[in-house]
Parts: structure tokens; C-alpha cells; sequence
């Protein structure tokens, strides 16, 4: 027995833990201390008995809360306590303990294991300023691509909208046809840009795809179509192709599907001298009421070597450094591409032989529509009653433009004024709020970054104003702030649109009717 007791005594002041005994009777002190406990105070074992828990403790406060804890639950676990070294050092320490009786059943005592884990809270607190230094980081790079797509839009705005004024007037071939190279090269610009955007917001984590039923077939035709003046130039033969099996009505995100689609077929386009580029879609697996559908786009191009098929999908990477030189292109749109696929559950991969071409295949799940899509035929009666509502109906609107910059004014007046509408400018949030109070309007076209009054705070300052006179003006937000989180602001604020800049009239007369249908 004694010889137990001895070994047993050996292997726990052999262990890298402190193992401790203490009295819990009106003198407090400690009644055993391993090896290792003595360590870590930095004191001899025979130094410690007789201490108490207070004399090594740094914190009062936390020593009380302990103590009551163990009094009341009997035990604590993983609890932190910070202890102090004879030399005065700081230790963090974990410690986990029950409540027990010596062996006459009298006097409480405390049974713990207690360890250093300063280096391991040290760590950890790294770990969380590298989180938070990240985290800052992220917002600032956020931050600069909010602020970089407002100042490059802002001019943009202007000259695209100038160049589509401009080619609507009488002009010569020679002057038509620079305006026009003008206004693809505005075009590939914005393009750039849009794709710096979308490439941030998938890394972010910041797109969310909607869920939406859609028409694929509408959809592939509409990029077959809008591509064919592309491939017609090159006198290449775009064909769509969708097996029969493919379910017509689909629930998902048709933008960013139509954005996967484009990006690929535009890139055949792109590297295809002579020949043709084929978009297919067929079904490749069903599962309940979901379909995976596996889209290819073949051409017969310049091909890529076996050695970069995989590096294409990386952020900035194209197969060669000439590449860039001949075709132009950043190498966002695959890795965009790729981040998109991924998000719809799908995969994305290559089959190329240089020379010869490549086939792009991607796979996406998709809910079937359960209801039938509205025919062509329906669809063109609610557009005509669309035209019969109110507010799509020719007649004169009063629109308040609340817009700082001189060329932006310009540009939408003179897209508003080519609807015979009467317009009033205003170059701050406060005159437009100021405006309203004398005058009806129709609607608001409100720029977000405005001095004095900025377009979110003037919103919330209108539908406050709005709770006491019971009236509503549409707002609609034309803004060169385009990132996700700019929209949901204006929306949150009380807007009923929102338009990003450079404008496409189209789109901007086409917010403006569907505000003024929601009133």
C-alpha cells in the first residue's frame, strides 16, 4: 500500500498539469501542490502549502465569482483565473475543479487541475486582431470599390450618355462610325468595371441568388440573339441547341445564369477565326422536383494547352500573357464565372485542344417551375394593359431632378425632356426636400451622394414629412453607387427605385413607370 501510494505520488508530480488540493475551512490555504503547479508559480512545493488562494490570485473579483460557483454547482469546468508568479508574472490560466470532503467527512476541500495557457490565450488573441485587422481590410477594399465604381460611373455617365444622344442625330458615315467605336470602347470600360464589382461581391460573399421562375428557353434565345451580331461580323455560325427534355419553366437566378452564358459564348466568339460556336443545354440528372441541367459552349477556335486549362478559372489568369495583348480581357470573367456555377451547385470545367478549339461545360440545380410560364400571347395582353394603366399612359410628368453634378444633370434632362416631360433641377437634398413643400411632383429622380443633404437622408426626411400630410411621391434613386449593399440602402431608406449609372434610358423611363404604377 504504502509502496501505491509512493508511485502514485511519482506520477503526479510527473504530470506537465498542476494538480492542487485545497481547504476550504476558515483558514484557506493550500493543502497539496504537484510539481508542475510549483512550476508554473515559479515557488517550491513547500512554499505553496500553506498559502492561500488569494495571495496567488490576481483578481479578487474573479476569485469570488469562482468560489461561489464551485459552492453552488459543486464543481466549475474550463474556467479562466489569472494567477500571479513569485516573480511577479502574469498567468492565464484554465482550471477545472469539484467540491469534496476529507476522509472524516468534515472539512471542505477543493480538487483541481489547473493549467497555463497564456501562450494559448496569447494566441488567440492574435488570431483575433488578425480576424479584425482582416475584417478592416475587407471593408476597406470594399470601401474604395464602392467609392472607385462611384468616381469612374459618375464621368462615365456622361460620356456614354452623350455618345447615345449624339448617334440618335443626323450624322455621316465617318462620324457615325467613330462615335460608335467611341461608344464600345465606353461600353467595354463599364464592362471592366462591372466585373471588378462582381468579382469583390462573390469573394465577399455579398451576391445571393435569387429564386425566381424564368423561362430558360426566353433566356438562351435572348443570348443567342444578342450575340449573333457579334459572331455574324466574324462570320461565325452561332447555334443554340436545347434538348427537348429540358423543362421549360425553371425556378433560380436568370440574370446570373444569362450573365454564365454570355461571359462563356462571348469568350468562344472572341477566339473563334472561322467556323462556329455551339451553346447546348440538355437535362443530366433529376432529382424530385429539381433538375441539373448541364450547359456546353463549343467552338472551334485557337484551343488551350492542357498545361493552363486548370488556371483560367484563377481571378486575373488567361492561358497567355499574349492573350491579353491580342483578344484584350482582364481574365475576371472566367473566375467570375466559376464563383457563379459554384453558387448554383454546379461545377465548371474544359475539355481544349489547342488548334482545334474547346468546349466550355458547366452544371447547375434547378427547381422545375410547377406552374406553366404565361404564354406569348398573355404576355402581350399584360403588356398592353400595362400601356393603358395611369401611369404608362402619354401624358406630361413633372419630375424633380435632384442631381450635384453639372454633366449628369444634362445628360438626364435631355433624356427626360425627349418624353415632352417638364423637369425642375435641384443640386442638394435639402432644396429637393424644400421643392416638394411648395410644388407637386410626379416624381423624384434622386442622386445618393449630394452635398448638404445627401439623396438617403432626404428620402427619410420625404416619408417623414409624408406620415403628417398622408401623400406619396415616388422616389426613384439614379445613382452611381452600384455595389448590392447601395440598392438595399435606398430601398431600406424609402425609395421605390433604384437605377445605377452610367443610365440606360430605357431602363430609367421603364423604373420611373413601374414607380408611379406602385402609387
Amino acid at each position: 500500500m504504502l509502496e501505491t501510494n509512493i508511485q502514485l505520488k511519482e506520477l503526479i508530480n510527473n504530470l506537465e498539469t498542476g494538480i492542487f488540493r485545497y481547504s476550504l475551512d476558515s483558514r484557506g490555504k493550500f493543502l497539496f501542490a504537484n510539481s508542475a503547479f510549483s512550476r508554473m508559480l515559479k515557488q517550491s512545493g513547500e512554499d505553496i502549502l500553506g498559502t492561500s488562494f488569494q495571495d496567488i490570485c490576481e483578481n479578487p473579483e474573479e476569485l469570488k465569482r469562482l468560489n461561489t460557483k464551485i459552492c453552488t454547482d459543486g464543481h466549475v469546468e474550463n474556467e479562466w483565473i489569472s494567477l500571479k508568479a513569485k516573480d511577479g508574472q502574469s498567468i492565464q490560466c484554465s482550471i477545472n475543479a469539484i467540491l469534496a470532503r476529507d476522509k472524516d467527512g468534515k472539512d471542505l476541500l477543493i480538487d483541481g487541475v489547473i493549467e497555463d495557457i497564456t501562450e494559448h490565450k496569447k494566441a488567440g488573441e492574435g488570431l483575433l486582431q488578425a480576424k479584425i485587422a482582416a475584417e478592416e481590410a475587407n471593408s476597406a477594399k470594399s470601401m474604395f470599390l464602392a467609392n472607385m465604381s462611384h468616381e469612374v460611373r459618375t464621368p462615365m455617365n456622361a460620356v456614354i450618355g452623350m455618345l447615345d444622344l449624339t448617334l440618335e442625330t443626323d450624322l455621316d458615315e465617318d462620324q457615325k462610325d467613330n462615335l460608335e467605336t467611341a461608344k464600345e470602347a465606353a461600353d467595354n470600360l463599364l464592362n471592366l468595371l462591372n466585373d471588378i464589382l462582381d468579382i469583390s461581391r462573390v469573394e465577399s460573399g455579398k451576391i445571393v441568388l435569387e429564386n425566381i421562375k424564368f423561362d430558360l428557353r426566353k433566356v438562351l434565345d435572348s443570348v443567342g440573339k444578342g450575340l449573333s451580331v457579334l459572331a455574324n461580323k466574324k462570320n461565325i455560325q452561332l447555334l443554340v441547341d436545347i434538348d427537348p427534355k429540358t423543362p421549360k419553366a425553371i425556378i433560380g437566378d436568370s440574370t446570373r445564369l444569362r450573365q454564365i452564358v454570355i461571359n462563356l459564348v462571348n469568350n468562344a466568339i472572341k477566339f473563334t477565326a472561322k467556323g462556329s460556336v455551339q451553346l447546348k443545354v440538355s437535362v443530366s440528372n433529376i432529382f424530385e422536383n429539381e433538375a441539373e441541367l448541364i450547359f456546353s459552349v463549343a467552338d472551334t477556335g485557337i484551343g488551350i494547352p492542357k498545361d493552363k486549362q486548370d488556371s483560367i478559372f484563377e481571378v486575373f489568369a488567361q492561358a497567355d500573357a499574349s492573350t491579353t495583348r491580342k483578344f484584350g480581357g482582364t481574365g475576371l470573367g472566367l473566375a467570375i464565372s466559376r464563383k457563379l456555377v459554384e453558387m448554383m451547385s454546379g461545377k465548371i470545367w474544359i475539355e481544349s485542344e489547342e488548334g482545334v478549339g474547346s468546349t466550355f461545360f458547366f452544371t447547375g440545380r434547378f427547381e422545375i417551375g410547377k406552374e406553366e410560364i404565361l404564354s406569348e400571347d398573355k404576355k402581350e395582353k399584360t403588356a398592353i394593359k400595362k400601356k393603358e394603366s395611369p401611369a404608362r399612359a402619354a401624358r406630361i410628368l413633372n419630375v424633380l431632378l435632384a442631381e450635384d453634378n453639372f454633366l449628369n444633370q444634362k445628360i438626364a434632362v435631355k433624356l427626360l425632356e425627349k418624353k415632352g416631360w417638364l423637369i425642375k433641377v435641384v443640386d442638394n437634398g435639402q432644396k429637393a426636400f424644400d421643392e416638394i413643400l411648395n410644388k407637386n411632383y410626379d416624381i423624384i429622380l434622386m442622386d445618393v451622394q449630394m452635398p448638404v443633404l445627401d439623396g438617403l437622408k432626404t428620402t427619410k426626411k420625404i416619408r417623414e414629412h409624408e406620415k403628417q400630410s398622408g401623400k406619396h411621391i415616388a422616389i426613384v434613386a439614379m445613382t452611381a453607387r452600384a455595389m448590392v449593399e447601395d440598392e438595399r440602402k435606398c430601398l431600406e431608406a424609402g425609395m421605390d427605385g433604384y437605377i445605377s449609372k452610367p443610365v440606360d434610358a430605357a431602363k430609367m423611363y421603364k423604373a420611373i413607370e413601374d414607380a408611379l404604377e406602385r402609387e
